[in-house]
């Protein structure tokens, strides 16, 4: 049997995850569901599993109930008999192989003839390790963005008047916002690291929205891709297929517009500079390590 080779997008929030998760969602052979986080919620309660207990009905009946209960999981529109009817003919060794029934399930209804799944979730950036556990053949893809304009997103994340009960909660703080951006970052490039080159990449926001097809085909290349057209066309599928639940959308609404590079550097008309020197002390080292200029600190 083939070794399964996901791909996994991780980065620290509002850094263009979403936008890249469209992106290659829209490619004719990925499929990427919307961000939710079952993989590794339940990973300690049924991690252990061994292949006698997934064929015991009440055991299933358990994981399902976990599964269609937990955060987003009714973004991704499969139903309890959905789950259902994948087990019914597939029987799990382990609770990886039982994750990937699931997206399998949500690929097979949304688009069947991709070959390769995907998973994207903010909150996987502290958990690479378990990912990789779960998946030693996954490919994953780190997307950076300048701290600068991370802050200007989460203060006006902060502001946004929104009912969803998906609400994101971050700091407001810019101070807060460089401790937060530099530990996911940190955590996240450090448990990469540690993983062959082969299996990951860093991007960078500035370089996915400045030269899109130059990137994405760099990320095509990185899995085994060739680059198609039809991925800078993600927010008319976005806008089509309704790819991005509308839960999310109160602060994902640029994802229904084309890519643009127009949200670099705001944090120049946004921030005040006690606040962009705060940020770039914090970060600095980070930073410069990854092309980012610290301007107000020379």
């Amino acid at each position: 049997m083939t070794p399964e080779k996901p791909v996994f997008i991780i980065g620290n929030p509002r850094s263009g995850t979403t936008l890249l998760r469209l992106a290659l969602t829209s490619h004719s052979k990925i499929c990427i569901p919307p961000e939710a986080g079952f993989l590794c919620w339940f990973a300690n309660k049924y991690g252990s599993w061994e292949s006698n207990e997934w064929n015991i009905r009440s055991n299933l009946d358990s994981f399902f109930e976990d599964i269609s209960n937990s955060k987003k999981f009714e973004t991704w529109g499969l139903s309890r008999a959905d789950l259902i009817n994948a087990f019914e003919t597939s029987s799990p060794p382990n609770y990886s192989s039982a994750c990937s029934i699931i997206y399998s399930q949500y690929k097979q209804i949304n688009k069947p003839t991709a070959p390769i799944w995907g998973d994207k979730n903010n909150f996987y950036i502290n958990h690479v390790e378990l990912i990789y556990k779960l998946y030693p053949n996954a490919r994953f893809i780190h997307l950076l963005r300048d701290p600068r304009d991370v802050a200007c997103s989460y203060i006006e994340l902060g502001g946004l008047n929104s009912n969803s009960i998906y609400k994101p909660h971050l700091p407001v703080d810019p101070a807060e916002i460089a401790n937060h951006w530099l530990r996911n970052n940190i955590s996240a490039s450090e448990a990469l690291n540690r993983i062959h080159e082969r299996q990951r990449i860093c991007i960078r926001y500035e370089d996915l929205t400045i030269t899109p097809q130059n990137t994405l085909a760099t990320i095509c290349s990185f899995l085994g891709l060739d680059f198609e057209d039809g991925m800078l066309d993600f927010h008319l599928h976005n806008q089509n297929k309704k790819l991005e639940p509308i839960a999310t959308m109160d602060w994902k609404k640029r994802t229904l517009d084309p890519i643009t590079s127009s949200q670099i550097g705001r944090y120049k008309s946004i921030l005040a500079i006690n606040e962009i020197i705060s940020i770039e002390i914090t970060t600095k080292d980070y930073m410069e390590m990854f092309g980012y200029s610290c301007d107000h600190l020379k």
